[in-house]
């Protein structure tokens, strides 16, 4: 009897270490757009999404005991689906009525494991005024999909306790570029073998694809968060070719195979930009009985979200 009078006791103190009281418990929502995760591609990590207007989150913090230090945590319960983004919040303490401010922590993030986001020593008052801000941090290679999850506020110890619902919509992102292209956008890929009839004729008599001689470009590059991935389709068309002769168009190879109809195909997201072909990977099968001059060929591709 006399162990169970002294738990009793233990638990009683620490129930009353202090008391949570909600004003506003949001929800807590999030838009993002295809041009902010644009910019986290070029950036990871440095792009911040502050959340959308509404009702916010806030609540009221009473101390119960000034001899015991309450802590004040906080914890993501876990986004559903798994993988959300990085959610990150900051406090502002201020008094009951707003007029006074008497602490703001930096921007901290909100994980599975509690977080200690202030302490009774920090504002030292009888009862003071929670008000929370969050935003998402991009790293550029989140999943598209909508995340939930609830954030639990906690006084450590005690069964005090606010939680609240947080919503972000991650739209499907699909780009696709030149690195190291010049501004017009534009890439050019040249095979110029007038000069050089020896290196031409060996890849005749051997089978061997010609190689470019210069490019403009350093790679071909292609980014989605589509759940189910990209393809890409090369599209080679002809445009000119020395009077009488045939284009060299189905000739050009990409990767070891014809370039016109190419695909290249992946099953989910990406991390950030991949590489789908550097200027090495391009080349011109030749047999000898091309018409010597000039040909031109326009290569397109066409990306699109797999279903």
């Amino acid at each position: 009897m006399l162990i169970a009078a002294v738990l009793a006791l233990v638990a009683s103190a620490q129930a009353q270490v202090a008391r949570l009281s909600p004003v506003s418990l949001g929800p807590v929502t999030f838009t993002v757009t295809n041009a902010d995760l644009a910019a986290a591609q070029g950036c990871p990590g440095c792009i911040v999404i502050a959340q959308d207007p509404g009702p916010g989150v806030v609540f009221d913090v009473r101390r119960q005991n000034p001899n015991r230090v309450y802590v004040l945590d906080v914890v993501l319960d876990g986004w559903t689906p798994a993988g959300g983004p990085t959610l990150e919040v900051q406090l502002t303490v201020t008094s009951v009525d707003g007029r006074t401010t008497y602490l703001q922590t930096g921007w901290t993030e909100v994980t599975e494991g509690a977080t200690a986001l202030f302490d009774q020593n920090q504002a030292n008052q009888a009862r003071v005024r929670v008000t929370a801000s969050y935003r998402l941090r991009l790293g550029g290679d989140e999943t598209a999909g909508t995340f939930t999850s609830p954030v639990t506020y906690w006084i450590r110890g005690t069964t005090q306790t606010a939680t609240h619902a947080t919503q972000v919509g991650l739209p499907t992102f699909l780009a696709i570029r030149w690195a190291g292209t010049p501004s017009s956008g534009s890439a050019t890929l040249r095979f110029e073998y007038a000069a050089l009839p020896m290196t031409y004729l060996d890849a005749v008599g051997s089978g061997t694809p010609l190689g470019p001689t210069s490019a403009d470009f350093a790679r071909l590059e292609v980014s989605t968060n589509h759940p189910s991935g990209y393809t890409v389709t090369v599209l080679a068309t002809p445009l000119d070719a020395p009077i009488g002769a045939d284009s060299v168009a189905p000739r050009l190879t990409i990767a070891g195979g014809a370039a016109d109809g190419r695909r290249f195909v992946s099953t989910g997201p990406t991390d950030g930009f991949v590489t789908l072909a550097t200027p090495d990977d391009f080349g011109l099968i030749v047999d000898g009985t091309e018409t010597p001059g000039a040909y031109r060929i326009e290569l397109t591709y066409v990306a699109t979200r797999n279903p």
